[in-house]
C-alpha cells in the first residue's frame, strides 16, 4: 500500500498550516489525493435558568453559517493545492471533531492522516482532551503527527526512525513505515532500546548506536535482513535505558526526518497510570512522529515481516 489518500484536518491555524504542508508534499509524490477535512461542532448557547423563546431558531442558524463559512474557506484553499498541481478537495462537516474525522477515514478509504500537535504533557492532554491524540490512539489507518515547527529535513530521500522491539506493535509500525518508502524514497532505520543503563550523551558516537548487541533478540536482525531482501534501505542501531529519551535523543543526534512508532491505543485512566513510550516521544519530540495504534494494526498487515513477531 502506498499513501495516496491523505486526509489532513485543517482550520487554518499554525498548526493545521505545518500538516498541511507535509501532507500536501506528501500527496504530491505520490500522484494521490488530498482530503482537507473541518468538523464544524454545534452552537450551544449560554446556560440560562429559563428556555429563551427562539433561541433553539437562532442556535441552528448559526450553525447552518458556520458550515456554509467553512465550505467556503475550504474550497478556496483546495483550489489554490490544485492550482499548485495537487489533486485536493475541500470539506466542512457539522459534527464532533473526532467523530466527524473517524467516519471520514472510513468512509473514504483515507490511507494516512496528517495533522498538528501541541505535544502537551500527559496529564494536561488528559484533562483538556485533544483531537490529535485521541485521533492517534483510535484511528484505523495510521497518523502523522506534525509540531508546529516539525517539518522534514530534506525532500529527496526521507531518513526514517522506527521503534522495533519484534512485538505485533511494532510491526504494524514498521508497515506503516513500508507505506512510506513506496510513496517516496526512504531509509529505514530499526532501532530498539534494550533493558540496561544507557552511558552519557558523550559516549554515544554514530558508531556506538550501530555496534551490535550481544544477548540482544533475533527480532531486529531478522526485520533488518527481511527488509533488505524486500529491496528496502535498512539500517540497525541500539541502545539502552528509558525508551521514549532514547528514541528522542537518537533521532535528534541522527538528523531523521521522522519517527515511526507503535501504540496500544489504550484509554483513560488506564494510560494515564501506566504510560505510553508513543505519548513520551510526541511529547518531547520535535520532528513530525508516524503514529499506528491498535486499531490501525490488524494482523494481516503484518505481512512484511511474517507471522514470528511476539506480542507486546
Amino acid at each position: 500500500m502506498t499513501y495516496r489518500r491523505i486526509l489532513v484536518p485543517f482550520d487554518d491555524s499554525p498548526l493545521a498550516r505545518a500538516a498541511l504542508s507535509i501532507g500536501a508534499w506528501l500527496a504530491w509524490r505520490s500522484n494521490g489525493e488530498l482530503d482537507l477535512v473541518r468538523a464544524v461542532p454545534h452552537v450551544h448557547a449560554p446556560f440560562t435558568p429559563r428556555p429563551v423563546p427562539g433561541m433553539a431558531h437562532l442556535e441552528a442558524e448559526q450553525d447552518a453559517n458556520n458550515l456554509a463559512e467553512s465550505k467556503t474557506e475550504l474550497s478556496v484553499e483546495a483550489s489554490r493545492l490544485r492550482e499548485k498541481g495537487i489533486t485536493a478537495t475541500g470539506v466542512a462537516l457539522a459534527g464532533e471533531p473526532l467523530r466527524v474525522l473517524i467516519d471520514y477515514i472510513k468512509g473514504l478509504d483515507i490511507d494516512l492522516v496528517v495533522m498538528g500537535t501541541h505535544g502537551r504533557p500527559l496529564t494536561q492532554r488528559w484533562l483538556l482532551g485533544s483531537v490529535a491524540n485521541v485521533t492517534a490512539r483510535t484511528s484505523p489507518v495510521p497518523v502523522l503527527l506534525v509540531p508546529q515547527e516539525g517539518q522534514f529535513h530534506r525532500d529527496d530521500e526521507l531518513r526514517v526512525l522506527v521503534a522495533f522491539d519484534g512485538s505485533k506493535v511494532a510491526t504494524a509500525a514498521l508497515d506503516a513505515a513500508l507505506s512510506l518508502v513506496r510513496t517516496v524514497p526512504t531509509t529505514v532505520t530499526l532501532f530498539e532500546v534494550l533493558p540496561g543503563d544507557s552511558p552519557s550523551t558523550d559516549e554515544k558516537t554514530v558508531d556506538w548506536y550501530e555496534k551490535p548487541v550481544l544477548g540482544a533478540p533475533p527480532d531486529l536482525d531478522e526485520a533488518h535482513e527481511r527488509l533488505l531482501k524486500a529491496g528496502v534501505a535498512s539500517e540497525r542501531a541500539y541502545s539502552f535505558g528509558d525508551a521514549a529519551a532514547e528514541i528522542v535523543e537518537f533521532a535528534e543526534r541522527g538528523k531523521f526526518d521522522l519517527v515511526v512508532i507503535g501504540t496500544h491505543g489504550r484509554t483513560g485512566l488506564d494510560r494515564l497510570v501506566t504510560g505510553s513510550v508513543a505519548e513520551q516521544v510526541v511529547q518531547r519530540a520535535t520532528i513530525p512522529i508516524l503514529i499506528t495504534s491498535g486499531a490501525a494494526a490488524p494482523a494481516s498487515r503484518g505481512q512484511m515481516m511474517g507471522a514470528g513477531a511476539r506480542d507486546s
